[in-house]
Order: structure tokens, then sequence, then C-alpha cells
């Protein structure tokens, strides 16, 4: 069954039939593993399954079965294309893209608008020409990196660098669709706390910048703009004072790197939205915030003017706020700035730690319905802790929110990893950088016990963020010596 009753399919994933061929010779194709993991992740975000349905047979347009995908795509919630060169090669592609586009815009069920039913994945970059007008309007999800006129594919067969950019890439992707679903559930969404402008960045902030919008999203609040921007500069200018017409608050992340001009225009995309932000400060209410990285250093002689202007110009300082911090520093300022309230952090003590020291275990809840966590939870309490372990219920906020307070009022925190997967762990290590990297008083070990069942990727695990503890054998407290000393070294 359908995660949205009225339809048959929650996702229809269309591709060509070649970008699934694998690399290397007896392995999965990229849109097998795709369609596995993004069943898997997409469960975890929406909190129950949902159908995802992609033709594993080539086929071809005279074949049977061709008229089982044309009558299936009507009664489909959302269309992930794969795209690539090939698929815009392929008349198959272009038949399911036009028939759901049909299909949706025939539909008066659903009170969105039809492009935020497409997805669309790019697997390997395609030329913005190339492709139908409709797709253009998406934004993208880019599975690849360029290096100078190279693409790189994030791909799982490429060694672990990839692999993990491919695991990031794909939580983008099942976040975003499993809050697209949840809207579209009739249940009852939260109007969003305000509307902020999240300016478009240059390449070496890609990344940053989706983790900002991430943040922002979980917050509460709405982010634009909610579209890719468009080329030309008299567009471009009207659609960014159309989404800042509708903020109180810009943010722009400024890099090494100039960026794009549109056409038109003598100046970036990045410098562009900044002039017209700070063009709407005029407006009461209206406030800007500018990041930099600390280490910030640019070999382009017309950013590094760009960069001195901003921090050194009066007039460009107005209404605005520049920093240059950690990027956690800028998610945690921002909702003070958004509420015009001083973005200097107050001064706070560290508060007096009274009664034993507090533990908190993260565990999947098959590992805690099946008492793998107990034996490890008993020797900790035995040991004089007070030991708090992670809980799942129905809310699902609720339980985010207990996951977070925990995590802010611990001493110590562990990541017990054991039948869970590779992106719950994923999940988890972001969550410790989120919350016990802006903590006031430093948390005092953060740890992952990894224990059975025993797999490649667990001997292989590296990270210099947590304390690694492997004990996939019986529960022996031996193993635990180091994460117990890291705790007796507390401060007095």
């Amino acid at each position: 069954m359908a995660f949205l009753r009225q339809f048959d399919d929650d996702v229809f994933i269309s591709y060509a039939w070649k970008d699934d061929e694998p690399v290397i010779e007896g392995e999965k194709g990229w849109v097998t593993h795709f369609h596995r993991d993004l069943r898997s992740r997409l469960a975890q975000w929406l909190g129950a399954e949902a159908k995802i349905w992609r033709d594993e047979h080539e086929i071809k347009g005279n074949d049977p079965f061709a008229d089982k995908i044309k009558s299936q795509l009507p009664r489909t919630a959302v269309l992930i294309s794969v795209i690539s060169p090939l698929y815009f090669h392929s008349e198959w592609c272009r038949a399911e893209f036009d028939a759901f586009l049909a299909s949706a815009n025939e539909d008066t069920t659903l009170p969105v608008p039809v492009l935020k039913r497409l997805f669309k994945v790019v697997k390997t970059p395609v030329e913005g020409r190339i492709q139908p007008p409709e797709m253009q309007a998406v934004t993208g999800y880019e599975f690849y990196e360029l290096d100078g006129k190279t693409a790189y594919e994030y791909n799982r067969e490429f060694g672990e660098k990839w692999r993990y950019k491919y695991a990031d890439e794909l939580n983008r992707v099942a976040y975003d669709l499993a809050e697209f679903l949840r809207s579209l559930s009739g249940v009852r969404q939260a109007e969003p706390l305000g509307t902020i402008y999240l300016a478009e960045t240059t390449s070496d902030l890609r990344a940053a910048r989706e983790e900002v919008k991430r943040d922002l999203i979980h917050r509460g609040y709405a982010v634009l703009p909610d579209r890719p921007l468009a080329q030309d500069g008299a567009n471009f200018r009207d659609q960014v004072r159309e989404s800042l017409s509708k903020c109180s608050l810009s943010i722009h992340l400024v890099g090494e790197r100039y960026g794009i001009v549109p056409e038109g225009e003598t100046q970036s995309l990045t410098e562009l939205q900044a002039d017209l932000a700070a063009e709407r400060c005029e407006i009461e209410g209206f406030r800007r915030v500018l990041w930099m990285p600390m280490d910030l250093k640019t070999g382009d002689a017309r950013q590094q003017a760009l960069i001195n202007h901003l921090e050194n110009d009066s007039d460009a300082q107005k209404k605005t706020d520049v920093l240059k911090t950690r990027l956690e520093d800028l998610k945690s300022l921002v909702e003070d700035v958004f509420q015009r309230k001083a973005v200097t952090p107050p001064v706070v003590k560290p508060p007096v730690r009274r009664g034993p020291l507090r533990i908190y275990i993260i565990a999947d809840q098959q590992d805690l319905e099946q008492g793998l966590v107990a034996p490890l939870e008993d020797y900790l309490f035995n040991q004089g802790y007070e030991v708090i372990c992670s809980l799942a219920g129905p809310d699902e906020k609720q339980t985010r929110e207990d996951h977070v307070e925990n995590l802010r009022l611990c001493d110590a925190s562990i990541i017990f990893y054991g039948t869970a997967g590779e992106f719950w762990l994923r999940a988890k290590l972001n969550d410790f950088r989120k919350v016990l990297d802006a903590r006031v008083e430093p948390v005092l070990s953060r740890c992952i016990y990894i224990a059975a069942p025993e797999t490649d990727q667990k001997r292989r695990l590296q990270t210099r963020e947590a304390l690694l503890v492997r004990n996939f054998h019986e529960f022996s407290g031996d193993a635990l010596q180091p994460f117990l000393e890291q705790l007796r070294r507390k401060p007095e």
C-alpha cells in the first residue's frame, strides 16, 4: 500500500536503462542501488514505508509491458527522473516524463503546483538547453562533482570518498521527498515561523548552503528561492526581488570563488543577490546576514574586491551582520537575527554539575527491543553513572525534541552501532555535530560503540569526531575503558 492512499504508488523512478549497467561486472547498477537506498532512507524520515515503483526490465515501445507503465503514471504521486545525457536520447524516458506531466496537469485532487511533484536526480551533468522547460525549472540533486572540466560521479563502487558523498546527497533527496509526501498526506502542517531568503552560492559552498537550508526547515522556517534562478540578468533580478519581498531576513554565504555571471550582467550571482538584499534593507524590518568561513582566502581578484567591500564598507554593512565564524555558529545565531535580537551571543556560564554524570545512549529501536543494549546500559549504571537511552514513539516531533534535549544535557554520549545501517549512523553523527558542537559546556566524551554483526564497513569505519570502541563479541567492560578514562578527566 502506498503512503498516500489516493495513489497506487508514491514514487515512480524514470531512468535510462544503460544508466543502471554496473561499472564492475557482477555488481548492482547505480539506479538499483539508488532505488534500494532511497526506499530505506525515505522510510526512516517518513516513519512509514513508501511505495516506490521502477521498471526493472529493459522494455521497448512495442512491448506489451509498456501499456502497464503508461497506466501506472497517472496513479503515481511523484516522478523522480534520473537524468544523464542518455536520458534525453531515450524516447521512452521522454514519453514517461510527458505522460506524467500530462496526467498531473489533469489531476485536480492535489492542491500543489505540478512541478513540485517532479524530482530531478542528476546522475551526470546535462546541459540545461537540452532539458525540457519544465525540467529546467526544477532544482536538481547533483550526484557528481566537477573538478575543472572533469565530472566525478558519486558512485559507491569508486571508493569511500564517493560513497559518503553519495550518501549525503541521497539523504537530501529522501528528506525533501518525505517532507513533500507528508504535506500531501492530509496531516495539517504547522505554519512556518517565517520566511528566509537563502541566497544561491558558488560550488565551493554548495554543501554548506544545503546544511543551513535543512537546519532552517527543521526549525520551522520556509526557505526561498524554491526554484532555480533565471540565467539572464533581467529575469534573475525580478525573480530575486520577488522572493526577497516575501522575506524578513536574507542569508548570503560568501566563499573563495566569484561564481557565475548572469547573461547581460557584470556582477556574479553572489554579488547581485547581496546587492538586491541591501536594496531590500531600506524596508523596515528586513535584515541581511553575510557569512564567510573563518579561513577564507581567494586567488580571484574580483572575489577579493567583493570580500573587502562587504567587510569594510560602512554602507554595505547597514542593517547587515557580517560573520566570519564556523557554520554551526551561523546556524545558532540566525534565529536571533530573524527575531531582530543582538547577534553577539551572550556570555553564558556553564551550569554547575550536580549528581552523577549523565550518559546518553543512542540506539536503534530494534537493538533496544532485542535487548542488545541492555548489557552496556547495566554496566555503566553499575559504575555509578546515570544512563539515559533514546526512545522511539509514534510522535516523531516529540521523539526528536527528546533526543535533542538529551544531547544538550548529557555529560557524554554513546552511539550504539549494531543492526542499524550506515545511513542511520550518518544521521546520528550529524546530530553530534549540530547539537554537541553548539553547547556552552563541552561534552566530556562522544563515542561510537561498534557491536555485532561484524561487517567490512564496520571494520573500516574511521572518524576523528568520536572515540571508536569495537566489540563484535560478548559484552565486556574492558572495551569501554578508553571511554571511561575520558570521563575521569572531567574538569573539577
